[in-house]
């Protein structure tokens, strides 16, 4: 699970970086400080204290389907009216989903 963990950060950190490069060039820059982040993303904290490794991967691919729902929203939002944008959110989701494929082979329950 961390190599899982450790891959998807790196697989995502630089279009996520490509992603606020481009809001800054359309003049919205983004807010990228972890507070901000948690709390406009919609996601649901992780329980604190000792988990069993069965439930952390549980509470993990919960997550990363709130996100992928999170940008299927985004790019129907951004619709056909900025490709540059949507293109970047649907290579951004679809690694996304390929994490969630991989966290849910992870566990029985899902």
């Amino acid at each position: 699970m961390h190599e899982l963990l450790k891959d998807f950060y790196g697989d995502l950190g630089a279009k996520i970086d490509l992603l606020a490069e481009r809001n800054l060039a359309l003049g919205k820059p983004s807010d990228g400080r972890p507070n901000s982040v948690a709390a406009n993303a919609g996601i649901p904290a992780a329980p604190t204290g000792f988990q069993k490794d069965h439930d952390v991967i549980i509470t993990l691919t919960l997550q990363v389907l709130t996100v992928s729902n999170n940008l299927e929203k985004s790019i129907e939002a951004v619709g056909s009216d900025e490709v540059v944008t949507q293109d970047l959110l649907i290579d951004i989701r679809a690694t996304v989903d390929l994490y969630l494929w991989k966290s849910r082979s992870c566990s029985y329950d899902l």
